[in-house]
């Protein structure tokens, strides 16, 4: 599964694509006066890199909610657009909370981050991405970020695949794909939460 992954901001949006490892990223800046003319160079930019890469998932990177009302709105619209781009082109859509990408990759990896620090997290998950891929050194937060998510989008899609078989098993007489989504997920966040406790205590 190919994975487009996005830090989406108005200023600059980073992006990456992910299919087994991480193999091309970059970022962009929407271009225009208005907030109209920004989300449409942003929806531009965003149907090029799928008409090109052609992914089967996109990776968002999920709205913090202590920003303000100001900031929520704006990409709120920024993520309005990347749901309609990806239903005309049949690419499904999963957001991830910043701490949640950092965690599952400190988890995998053995990075230890402190998530009450959002700077030094987000430093410290830099300057792994930059190590593990050394040609994206140096290159933009947006897109630093951009790589991370889309590889912990990679690892969330191989437990969230168990997860649904595993929802199979357990309720089969459950024939809702939403449901069975809905209870995959649920167990694939599980999992991870259980992971970061037990990495704590070790």
């Amino acid at each position: 599964m190919s994975l487009l992954s996005l830090d989406i901001s108005s200023k600059n949006t980073g992006w990456a694509i992910v299919d087994q490892q991480c193999t091309d990223w970059g970022d962009f800046a929407p271009t225009g006066e208005s907030h109209g003319e920004k989300l449409n160079s942003f929806k531009t930019n965003l149907e090029n890199l799928i008409v090109k890469f052609k992914p089967t998932m996109l990776i968002i990177e999920d709205v913090w909610g202590g920003k303000n009302i100001r900031v929520l709105k704006t990409l709120s619209y920024y993520h309005g657009v990347c749901y309609q781009v990806a239903n005309q082109n049949n690419v499904s859509v999963k957001l991830l909370m910043p701490s949640q990408f950092r965690r599952i990759l400190g988890n995998k990896h053995g990075i230890k981050l402190n998530m009450q620090d959002r700077e030094e997290a987000k430093a410290a998950m830099s300057a792994f991405i930059w190590a593990q891929i050394p040609a994206s050194t140096g290159c933009s937060e947006d897109t630093s970020d951009a790589i991370g998510i889309g590889l912990a989008g990679q690892e969330w899609n191989k437990q969230f695949a168990a997860a649904v078989e595993q929802v199979k098993i357990e309720k089969p007489k459950t024939k809702s794909i939403s449901k069975i989504i809905e209870l995959a997920d649920k167990k694939t966040q599980e999992f991870f939460d259980k992971q970061a406790k037990e990495i704590g205590k070790a």
